[in-house]
């Protein structure tokens, strides 16, 4: 079973962006919602390091942004967390 699978808990997603990015938390939520259409207050726990970042969001909110993010043939930015 995956830990990070939950219907109604969190969905734990890894970033490819960070602070060498200049993202900061506020920026990196409105990148999310902009591309998704996931609401702000969705997003929690955000944790910006240098080349990655993590965010939280509700499991079906999660879904939504992971296949925002999915471009054809390409790696996408944000994956389902280890």
């Amino acid at each position: 079973k995956n830990q990070f699978v939950d219907m109604k808990g969190q969905t734990r997603l890894f970033v490819a962006k960070g602070k060498l990015d200049r993202m900061n938390a506020r920026d990196l939520v409105d990148y999310i919602c902009k591309e998704s259409g996931v609401k702000q207050h969705k997003i929690q726990g955000v944790e910006i390091y240098d080349k990655f970042s993590f965010v939280n969001a509700p499991f079906q909110d999660a879904e939504q942004i992971l296949s925002s993010f999915k471009k054809e043939g390409r790696r996408s930015i944000i994956e389902r967390a280890k």
